[in-house]
């Protein structure tokens, strides 16, 4: 059975209601790289249309798919040999390093003033949720981004920070100011709100640690593909 995708008329209106509520949570420039495949089903390098003029600075040999919704794409820096498949949605600033993937239906939130920084050789699973910025949710304001600035609730917009080689496991979530170390692992379905070393591997909700992380293989490979991390 063929995926539905989703039309350029559907994505207007999903962005008309989002605006009608105050602060789109897409916002007006997320069409702009939008291709409209409703009417065929397109051969699969054809998905990854996105226009990359539209980022702050973009490496070469990226593949982004066409239907990759970024609120602020003027903040948002990619190095060489990227891909970043369906369904993607990033509202924050976003620093991406080289030979990075991100997987369908990653969710990146928290707005213009928080940041998502991924290492060299790092993944985003499918279904992960990287929460860069959220209310504290202490009664200190009301919780909504729709409610005018002085009402609102004490963010916490600390950066999330993914290490080399560092992975975020499929339906994971990740809290802000929290770093994955270089070649750490978030389990599938895990929850994080503290950070997680280098070359450890964790998960459960929240976080545990489970095993140490073969690091050698992983050196080698990046240093015949000339980075020495």
């Amino acid at each position: 059975m063929n995926q539905a995708l989703p039309t350029k008329e559907s994505m207007a209106r999903l962005l008309e209601f989002e605006e009608s509520r105050g602060d789109g949570f897409f916002g007006e420039a997320s069409l702009s790289g939008f291709t409209d495949y409703s009417r065929e089903q397109p051969a699969a390098d054809d998905l990854y249309q996105y226009n990359t003029a539209l980022l702050k600075s973009c490496g070469e040999d990226v593949r982004i798919f066409s239907d990759a919704l970024f609120k602020r794409p003027q903040l948002v820096t990619i190095g060489s040999h990227c891909a970043i498949e369906g369904y993607f949605v990033c509202t924050t600033q976003l620093e991406i390093g080289s030979y990075c993937h991100i997987s369908y239906a990653v969710v990146v939130i928290g707005g213009a003033n928080a940041l998502l920084r991924m290492g060299h050789f790092s993944h985003l699973a499918p279904g992960a949720r990287l929460v860069c910025s959220g209310d504290k949710h202490m009664g200190d304001g009301l919780v909504s981004p729709v409610v005018p600035e002085k009402y609102r609730d004490i963010a916490d917009n600390r950066p999330i920070i993914i290490g080399n080689f560092a992975t975020v496991g499929t339906g994971s979530v990740v809290m802000p100011g929290v770093t994955l170390g270089d070649g750490a692992v978030l389990g599938a379905n895990s929850f994080a709100n503290r950070d997680i070393p280098e070359w450890e591997i964790w998960a459960g909700s929240p976080a545990k640690f489970i095993k140490k992380r073969k690091k050698e293989i992983m050196l080698a490979n990046a240093r015949a593909l000339g980075y020495e991390l």
